[in-house]
């Protein structure tokens, strides 16, 4: 977090902030300058020159700030969209973790990696695999699957529908909903296109306004890792929130969501957290959603 900090920090924005204050500072003191009449006024202004370059550095690096997070409210709704630099694991609320349409919870090199998201939650919060496994097997029983695959396989054979989700929560303190948004190959190799993460999107907040706790939620940049859409993760993130908009227009499920992209990711693929900012301050004051008592205009509709 640091290094994004500095990376973030000293740059040209800097510098044009800083010439900026300076800028305007020159301004402020040439018209006290000419105001003043007094040559003992201007004669001390020309001994303040450090301040005055005090002043203008501090005042250029406070508008340079980077900022970790934006936040804003969802127009004719009691809902916050926040976009947030930060470990999805320590955000509070509950969390977001994508999982395969089988459901397959195994941790190994060859079917669900430690390293992935799914696996990252798996070892931080349960003895081992088989515990989260048995909770996710509990609750399967009562869905009916979508189909059952046929042939040798790494993993599980039952294959439920993009979009299928369930509820766990390994403490008192964390929960999580595991939404399907990607297919496992016989060799363990998972694969999904944008339309099936939207059909993913949409079958979560189903889930959520239907069987959810009402509570504030945290979603990371979904389908970047093993799943390997094509998508940039700010296309990602644009469409995580397009999709919750239009969903919040029949109900509000979610106080506040907040996509949550990790501090490696912004800096290692270079991130416009500003084009983020813009479209998350647009859409949200662009939304299209109104409430029965205001009009009577198109619900839902995401901005294209």
């Amino acid at each position: 977090m640091t290094q994004l900090y500095l990376k973030s920090f000293f740059n040209w924005k800097l510098i044009l902030s800083v010439l900026e204050a300076f800028g305007a500072l020159w301004i402020l003191v040439s018209i006290l300058d000419y105001f003043s009449q007094l040559p003992e006024f201007s004669s001390w202004l020309k001994t303040q020159w450090m301040l005055f370059c005090t002043f203008g550095i501090l005042i250029g690096a406070y508008r340079s700030w980077p900022r970790l997070s934006y936040c804003y409210p969802l127009k004719n709704r009691d809902i916050q969209i926040e976009i947030k630099i930060k470990d999805l694991f320590r955000q509070k609320g509950a969390w977001v973790i994508s999982t395969n349409t089988t459901f397959d919870i195994e941790l190994s090199p060859d079917l669900i990696s430690p390293e992935s998201l799914q696996g990252q939650f798996t070892s931080r919060f349960y003895s081992n695999w088989r515990a989260l496994d048995n909770v996710v097997t509990g609750q399967l029983e009562t869905i009916t699957p979508l189909e059952n695959l046929s042939g040798d396989r790494r993993g599980k054979s039952k294959r439920y529908r993009f979009g299928e989700t369930i509820h766990v929560s390994p403490s008192k303190d964390h929960s999580a909903y595991l939404v399907a948004i990607s297919d496992l190959n016989e060799h363990g190799n998972a694969s999904g296109s944008l339309d099936n993460l939207r059909q993913a999107l949409a079958g979560l907040w189903d889930f959520v306004r239907t069987r959810g706790s009402h509570g504030n939620l945290s979603i990371p940049i979904l389908g970047t890792g093993p799943t390997r859409l094509p998508q940039t993760r700010e296309e990602i993130a644009i469409e995580i929130i397009r999709s919750f908009i239009a969903a919040s227009a029949e109900s509000t499920f979610c106080p506040k969501l907040t996509v949550v992209i990790h501090p490696s990711d912004v800096s290692e693929y270079g991130m416009d957290l500003q084009n983020l900012d813009n479209f998350l301050s647009l859409a949200c004051k662009f939304n299209g959603v109104v409430s029965s008592e205001t009009g009577n205009e198109a619900l839902g509709q995401g901005i294209q």
